[in-house]
């Protein structure tokens, strides 16, 4: 239950913020996601840690 809670959550924080009608937040929606899951891949990239033997 917990995820469909933060998934209606989640979009509700994505489209709320648009001035424009719904499918167009919807639209902001998926550019703000489509840019935030590659974001997330390489975060951990980034923070990898290097073992000093």
């Amino acid at each position: 239950m917990s995820r469909q809670i933060g998934s209606a959550v989640g979009v509700a924080v994505l489209v709320a913020p648009t001035p424009h009608t719904t499918l167009i937040g919807f639209d902001h929606a998926r550019s703000v996601q489509a840019g935030a899951g590659p974001a997330a891949g390489i975060a951990p990239l980034a923070l990898h840690s290097h073992r000093v033997p």
